[in-house]
């Protein structure tokens, strides 16, 4: 999951025990499952279900690259295409209206490095090749060079993660209150958006929000996202929750935003 702090344990850069010159990429296939099942389970605190290994390593609607080194993967990047018309909620402003409901965007779903082989360069290069994917003009027929942006969920103190992304001109497009659902608690998320192939967001003017806890973060935040939660418990997959009519929560986040960002600590 891209939210997930995969460099939590790794404060240092590790020994290259994999020179880049060295790496080889390439496209995940059904033989991988069991490897991919296993960098899985040690890379993120959730139990994919079987078939979600079987469609990243078969269908054409994932965009599944592995990082290999002699032979053993140690790293990999996974994302989807998605219509706009098949958002979530928290999702559904990414892009301007004027898009349509059938234009095309791409969603980062995981991203992990072996923890011997971290902070080398190598998640770099994964995501640099999704984004190359995305923009290049060898693929004007191909689905993914017609996707407006590259989105993903991360949580809110998953620093290492955001600046990673923002070295890769990621923008902060929306605080996500409760977003996540982690060992019985909620935590908060962001939604970061990289745009490509002339997609922009609604020319609209974001309600400045600052959550309390993230003090060197961009100042107008705009809040939205509390009908969307996802739990990142093991052994277990919460649905996306949508609940429109309560909208009048969005009055209320406004009013007590100090209250449930800091409500971990009461």
């Amino acid at each position: 999951m891209a939210g997930f702090d995969w460099y939590a344990d790794s404060p240092k850069p590790c020994s290259k025990l994999c020179n880049l010159s060295n790496l080889q990429l390439r496209f995940l296939c059904p033989s991988d499952i069991q490897e991919v099942q296993a960098l899985c389970s040690d890379w993120f605190p959730i139990v994919y279900p079987q078939y979600w290994y079987e469609e990243i390593t078969s269908n054409p609607r994932f965009y599944s690259l592995a990082a290999v080194c002699d032979g053993v993967i140690i790293g990999l990047i996974v994302a989807e295409i998605k219509a706009f018309s098949k958002l979530n909620d928290e999702d559904e402003d990414i892009l301007a209206p004027t898009f349509g409901k059938d234009t095309l965007v791409a969603y980062l779903l995981s991203l992990g490095v072996s923890q011997s082989h971290r902070r080398n360069g190598i998640a770099s290069v994964l995501l640099d090749n999704l984004i190359s994917h995305l923009t290049s003009n060898e693929l004007s027929s191909d689905h993914w060079s017609q996707c407006k942006a590259l989105f993903l969920h991360v949580l809110t103190t998953n620093s290492p993660a955001i600046h990673f992304y923002q070295r890769h001109q990621f923008k902060l497009h929306a605080f996500l209150p409760y977003y996540y659902y982690i060992n019985g608690k909620s935590k908060d998320g962001f939604t970061y958006v990289l745009y490509v192939n002339g997609g922009h967001p609604p020319w609209e003017v974001p309600e400045p929000v600052v959550p309390p806890s993230s003090p060197d973060l961009p100042k107008e935040v705009d809040i939205r996202g509390i009908f969307g939660r996802l739990s990142l418990e093991k052994n277990s997959i919460e649905p996306y929750t949508h609940a429109k009519e309560h909208n009048y929560l969005h009055y209320y986040v406004r009013q007590n935003l100090t209250n449930l960002l800091h409500d971990d600590d009461k």
